[in-house]
């Protein structure tokens, strides 16, 4: 919202903020990601850091409440229901919490003199409620639109068109009939199938032998996993998917761009879109598991 140039919605930015603002969107275009998150955060804590004065020309001056505003508004003009604004709320909240975290240690490890307390004393009242700052600003509307929504009693989602077996109802207005929830499971089934042969891997006959699966479930050691362990035959086979593509010549030319005496550079584009396909094929997968985890 800062970066864009609007005529339709103007804000009076103290000249501290301006500095911040013209210098990140000076380095833009400059390819060092660390030096863009980091003046990203010092424009963040900057903006969080100052107290917002309410005036006639300006009657909400802070550009995070304004975000807030425009993030709530509707094609039609009007805002969402409270419920609906709880949770970007929370989210400004998170991320308040988070960059005033790292404004901390970052200050701490630059500054030889500055110790955490000191430094904690100077940025906690910016997240603490009942002081004028933009936390509290939040905090307050968090308060309202929580009160709003949980006195407020909402219109039924579900009617039960079957009073007698309830198997068919309305959502929404969408007729839904458990008997098409079934099929649900089987699609989704069917869809995973194909993925994995085809989209995973790529159309080779892999497979890996087992009959067993060996899982210590009082192994609390960081990274183990029924795949690292021993007993089982999965660390044996862990390159067989890229040593099959390497060997197949219709899959090696697909994701290698080039290769010269044994160097080799891989197509960037064909294995973004392996990973693409191989999230979409773990997303099913954590559907799957949750729909038919018996969870509630």
């Amino acid at each position: 919202m800062l970066l864009r140039s609007s005529t339709a919605l103007t804000l009076d930015l103290p000249l501290h903020i301006s500095q911040h603002l013209d210098t990140l969107k000076a380095a833009l275009h400059a390819s060092d990601s660390v030096e863009l998150s980091r003046l990203v955060l010092k424009l963040l804590v900057a903006l969080w850091t100052h107290t917002w004065i309410s005036s006639k020309a300006h009657p909400f001056p802070d550009p995070t409440v304004v975000c807030l505003a425009l993030m709530m508004l509707e094609a039609d003009g009007g805002f969402k229901h409270p419920k609906h604004t709880t949770g970007p709320i929370a989210r400004f909240e998170y991320c308040m919490r988070n960059a005033f975290m790292i404004e901390l240690y970052e200050t701490v490890n630059q500054e030889a003199t500055t110790t955490y307390q000191e430094e904690m004393a100077r940025l906690e009242p910016w997240i603490t409620e009942k002081y004028d700052s933009t936390f509290n600003s939040l905090r307050s509307l968090q308060h309202r639109a929580t009160a709003i929504a949980e006195s407020t009693m909402s219109l039924p989602r579900v009617w039960w068109l079957d009073r007698q077996h309830f198997k068919t109802m309305l959502f929404e207005g969408t007729p839904i009939a458990f008997e098409d929830v079934k099929k649900v499971f089987v699609d989704i089934e069917q869809d995973l199938v194909q993925r994995w042969e085809q989209d995973v891997l790529c159309g080779l006959q892999l497979e890996c032998s087992y009959s067993n699966i060996m899982d210590d479930l009082t192994n609390t050691a960081v990274g183990y996993s029924f795949v690292s362990d021993r007993r089982n035959p999965f660390a044996a086979v862990k390159d067989s998917l890229i040593t099959a593509v390497l060997d197949h010549p219709t899959l090696r030319k697909r994701f290698i761009a080039w290769e010269s005496q044994g160097q080799i550079i891989w197509n960037k584009l064909a294995l973004r879109s392996w990973l693409y396909k191989y999230a979409q094929f773990e997303g099913l997968l954590l559907v799957r598991g949750q729909m038919l985890g018996g969870a509630p």
